[in-house]
């Protein structure tokens, strides 16, 4: 006497491995644009630094015809971090599809 078996609602091993792969390639997307996004800002957060250097601030004295630079001292600590984080994104990216 046979026993029939009933159909599982489980997927198979072939299913889980195609989502699996699904989800890779679709967060392996997610971080190249992040990494995009995250590139062009700190692309004009270099930029920025540079125009914000050449601002004037009201009631600071000039020395001759130049300006007194004016810059966070904290900007060229978020940049370094910045560009750390872009290349640990990108190494992450690489390492996850390598």
């Amino acid at each position: 006497m046979q026993t029939e078996r009933e159909p599982s609602s489980h997927p198979s091993f072939e299913q889980v491995v195609t989502i699996l792969r699904i989800a890779a390639w679709v967060s392996f997307i997610i971080q190249v644009g992040l990494a995009g996004v995250s590139s062009v800002l700190l692309l004009l957060a270099i930029v920025g630094r540079s125009f914000n250097q050449a601002i004037v601030v009201p009631g600071v004295p000039r020395v001759g015809a130049a300006p007194v630079p004016v810059t966070s001292p904290g900007l060229g600590v978020g940049i370094f971090w910045g560009v750390c984080g872009v290349l640990v994104l990108l190494f992450g990216s690489y390492t996850l599809n390598g």
